[in-house]
């Protein structure tokens, strides 16, 4: 029996998987699920020609996650999680729609929204005017960043002082937003 091949690039992302044809076919459908409300796709599909009609029909079906199983669903809920978590304006500010309700609320709020910058505008670093900004649209009241994080010290890498500070989370960082992230619809 013959290797079933596939490689598809769709934007940036990209699916390449090699084997049988059924297992193929389970990981393009959690590929495309995971891409469904991506902008990306959506910019594919719109430039589609007549003879890619079935492909644009088959994504509509993977955008509701109705095709695909329960374990497969996993990046629709993150990304559902995402929406409902961080609000994206046009200006590229991600702030919170909801605050943590944590003993450290500030400190993790601030950990959500650097969190959210990765997750949303794949912006690793963020700049302190930007950070101030964000904590100020979601409702968290600070007078620097470097204190309301300091307790969160160990999870942020920092970049220059004052006005020109940067951060980023590190891969504790990440990790602990996440928890947090998880305990919010728990």
């Amino acid at each position: 029996m013959e290797a079933y091949k596939l490689r598809v690039k769709v934007g940036q992302a990209e699916f390449e998987a090699e084997g049988p044809e059924d297992v193929v076919r389970d990981q393009f459908d959690l590929f495309m699920g995971c891409l469904s409300d991506s902008k990306q796709l959506k910019g594919v599909l719109t430039q589609l020609g007549d003879g890619e009609e079935r492909v644009a029909e088959e994504t509509q079906g993977l955008q509701s996650g109705a095709n695909l199983p329960s374990e497969k669903r996993d990046c629709l809920t993150i990304e559902k999680r995402l929406k409902d978590v961080f609000k994206q304006a046009s200006d590229g500010v991600v702030s919170l729609n909801m605050l943590p309700q944590t003993e450290k609320r500030s400190a993790d709020a601030l950990i959500l929204i650097l969190y959210g910058y990765l997750q949303l505008n794949q912006q690793d670093t963020v700049p302190s005017v930007e950070v101030t900004q964000a904590a100020r649209q979601s409702g968290v009241q600070i007078q620097r960043v470097s204190l309301t994080i300091a307790p969160h010290r160990e999870l942020v890498v920092t970049g220059g002082n004052r006005k020109s500070a940067r951060y980023r989370l590190n891969n504790r960082g990440i990790a602990h937003a996440e928890q947090i992230l998880e305990e919010m619809f728990d």
